[in-house]
């Protein structure tokens, strides 16, 4: 992983960070029932993006980045691709505002979501030129000027705005989806003018009237590809949009507030299939699937390790952590904080197992595991929050990722014969129960006599010095630390290779 890559990647995890804390913030001031109404706008914005972009976020990379050596027809590509995303999501988001009473009305018996959801259709046609203009700097390598754009000024401008809502005594839910409406609006804005001082005018105006046949091959690529990350994300959000039908705003809040505290999972693993993920690929367009299976076990045991200390955390002191984040009032969800982290784990065991699919060519299969995975979760959600509440909705997510990953391993056992099991794979697991058990004792030690901050920087500590000194010494295998060496030393500017 060369340097932009890096700078990438470390810009995309800080952008995590800056929007987590948002959230965080959001809690604070919202308290849960408001956090619980803020969040289905949230969720329905985040849904709706997928299929308002069309899929052309992804097209405008692969199609552009093939005509790299004709500028004129880069620019009409990413212009073409802008204005039918702005079309397609402004007609949408009408839509949207238009029926966002009755869609309230239908889910709760009242219009308390209604405000949410316009707001969020007014900001679909934002949040769609903002991925498509900064999924076009990368065309020419500006990953780095893309980050800066979509991952970190919008949630920073969200994270500016937030206090306002406290300072000036503003009402709260519809003020926060107010303020992400206008963070995605000014974000965009800056993406148009750096597209449009780097590129031109043509870059979101079109010289020409493109023809139909240019276009068609970009429709037809985008457009499966929307469908496919739509089916993936309902089978992580389908859960909270469903609860808000069947619990009051308060127990959303508070399964929001699990829900963006186990999320720290899914960043994790996504910053650790940037950087593997294409030694996955090399390896296997060499046909070579001894190293392929050799880069996907080596992905696997980092993600098990490195989210060791998490997971031992969350379900040796989830009270607290909410707590201490989020306010007393969100405490009440420690069980589905402990429900949610046993799920993401399973899927981090998993080792990424979606990246190696897409990456050996197999994306097929992993769409159809995912229309798996959003049934599922729709149908255990449903039946789970009837039967035990919140627990029971976390217990659906859990359950349902934990089989979409299991389906996951099969199918990539089926058509290339790789297995992510492996000793130092197995070495790995025991390693984070080790360090779960040492979480747990140093919580019923101190819980007794520390306040809950303490007591979750105590756990915290202790924890991450078990699993990353047992790790180190018990799991991972000279290779594997030769590469932890490499990329700390890339991380922190070192020198190492950067091919």
């Amino acid at each position: 992983m060369g340097r932009a890559a890096t700078a990438a990647l470390i810009g995309r995890i800080a952008g995590r960070a800056i929007h987590f804390l948002g959230q965080v913030l959001a809690a604070r001031i919202l308290g849960p029932a408001g956090f619980g109404t803020y969040a289905v706008a949230w969720v329905v914005i985040r849904i709706l993006a997928v299929p308002a972009a069309l899929g052309l976020d992804v097209g405008v990379v692969k199609f552009g980045g093939a005509e790299r050596e004709d500028p004129v027809r880069v620019n009409q590509i990413i212009s073409s691709s802008t204005l039918i995303g702005l079309a397609w999501s402004g007609l949408l988001g009408a839509t949207l505002f238009l029926v966002a009473d009755p869609v309230s009305r239908a889910m709760t018996g009242d219009a308390s979501y209604g405000l949410g959801l316009r707001i969020a259709g007014v900001t679909l046609p934002a949040l769609v030129v903002l991925r498509i203009l900064a999924a076009s700097l990368r065309i020419d390598g500006g990953t780095a000027a893309a980050v800066a754009v979509e991952d970190v000024l919008r949630p920073t401008l969200f994270l500016a705005l937030l206090p306002a809502i406290s300072l000036a005594a503003l009402p709260e839910s519809g003020t926060a989806v107010a303020f992400v409406g206008i963070s995605y609006w000014i974000a965009a804005a800056a993406a148009l003018v750096w597209s449009v001082r780097t590129r031109g005018r043509t870059s979101v105006l079109p010289p020409s009237r493109p023809r139909k046949t240019e276009l068609q091959p970009l429709i037809r690529y985008a457009v499966p590809v929307s469908a496919a990350s739509l089916t993936a994300l309902l089978a992580l959000q389908v859960d909270q949009f469903l609860i808000a039908a069947m619990l009051e705003s308060a127990e959303v809040g508070v399964y929001a507030a699990a829900v963006q505290l186990a999320s720290v999972f899914p960043v994790v693993l996504s910053a650790l299939d940037l950087a593997l993920g294409p030694r996955v690929a090399a390896a296997y367009a060499k046909d070579d699937r001894r190293s392929t299976g050799r880069a996907y076990r080596i992905l696997a045991a980092a993600g098990v390790l490195i989210l060791g200390p998490l997971f031992a955390t969350l379900v040796a002191v989830p009270g607290e952590a909410l707590s201490t984040l989020y306010g007393e009032s969100f405490a009440v969800g420690n069980d589905v904080v402990v429900v949610l982290a046993l799920g993401f784990v399973v899927n981090a065991s998993a080792g990424g197992v979606a990246l190696v699919l897409f990456m050996t060519g197999h994306h097929h299969d992993w769409l159809k595991i995912s229309v798996v995975g959003a049934v599922l979760n729709a149908v255990f959600t449903i039946l789970g929050t009837q039967w035990i509440g919140l627990v029971g909705a976390a217990l659906a997510t859990a359950l349902s990722m934990s089989m979409q990953n299991l389906f996951g391993l099969w199918a990539l056992k089926k058509r290339t014969g790789i297995t992510v099991w492996s000793p130092n794979y197995w070495r790995s697991v025991s390693v984070v129960a080790a360090g779960t058990a040492i979480a747990l004792i140093a919580a019923y030690l101190g819980r007794p006599h520390l306040a809950p901050p303490l007591l979750l920087a105590v756990v915290v500590a202790v924890t991450g010095l078990a699993v990353s000194g047992l790790g180190w010494a018990f799991a991972l295998d000279e290779e594997q630390r030769s590469a932890v060496r490499r990329l700390l030393g890339r991380v922190s500017g070192g020198t190492g290779d950067h091919a």
